[in-house]
């Protein structure tokens, strides 16, 4: 009796399907399943940035799922904001081990890093981090400009300082700025000049620029003195200010007593 042919095609596509799927299960528990179990990946969510950097952590717990003793020879991350410490890095089999893992964020935006075991057969096993850090602060300039603790402002020349600016709902300008200076200080402000659009997809905010220039200094400036900017509602940027030059000369404290008799006796 003739087979009917669609009868015979099904019987060796279902013959191809077996085959395919054993070969798949004896792969993936000989070579494609990776030596350490445990959930490999961890997203930390929305986290806010206080100051210039917020370091968040995440302890992952791999357990050595082999019939041999593992050891961790190196431990290598995808940029220099990841980095991990293993609790131990020797496992025999069945043994767990603790990996505390850190992410560094800097700026608003998602951020993805990649922490990789490699282990003493030279298997690697890959670790995922996600984060989207958010800046609390709209308003920020480079702090690095700051000399024994201020601003260098000075007696002959107007000072620029590149103020920039996070916005993260909207694509609309950053709202108008107030300010408060010490007094006979001059403060003006540039418009605000976009420089990154904002980009949904990966949660970056628009950052915006501007130009604030301080007047020369006319008078001493106090210790505490400073540019203070108000952004509403209820944000305020802080500038800490130091006269150089003949403002800074005017600064230092008079002469004492016996400092100054000793300048009348060699005048004499």
């Amino acid at each position: 009796m003739r087979e009917h042919p669609h009868r015979v095609g099904l019987l060796v596509l279902l013959i191809l399907i077996v085959v395919i799927a054993a070969g798949w299960g004896l792969w993936y528990f000989t070579v494609g399943r990776g030596p350490l179990a445990g959930d490999l990946h961890h997203d930390f969510g929305t986290v806010a940035i206080t100051g210039r950097k917020t370091t968040v952590r995440h302890v992952f717990n791999l357990t050595n799922r082999t019939g041999e003793t593992l050891t961790i020879r190196d431990i290598r991350s995808s940029c220099g904001c990841a980095a991990a410490k293993p609790s131990q890095d020797q496992l025999a089999p069945g043994q767990s081990v603790d990996l505390d893992a850190g992410l560094a964020l800097t700026r608003s935006g998602l951020k993805k890093a990649r922490i990789s075991l490699v282990l003493d057969d030279d298997r690697i096993v890959t670790l995922h981090m996600t984060a989207i850090g958010r800046q609390e602060r709209v308003l920020s300039y480079n702090e690095g400009r700051l000399k024994d603790g201020g601003l260098p402002v000075s007696a002959t020349r107007s000072t620029v300082v590149t103020l920039f600016a996070e916005i993260i709902d909207n694509d609309d300008p950053p709202a108008k700025l107030k300010w408060s200076a010490p007094d006979g200080m001059a403060v003006s402000f540039s418009e605000w000049s976009q420089r990154i659009q904002r980009k949904r997809a990966t949660h970056e905010p628009a950052r915006w620029l501007a130009q604030m220039t301080i007047s020369p200094v006319t008078q001493p400036l106090d210790e505490d003195a400073a540019v203070v900017i108000e952004y509403p509602p209820d944000e305020q940027l802080t500038i800490p200010l130091r006269a150089i030059g003949a403002a800074d000369r005017e600064q230092k404290d008079p002469p004492s007593q016996s400092e100054s008799d000793a300048e009348e006796a060699t005048d004499s």
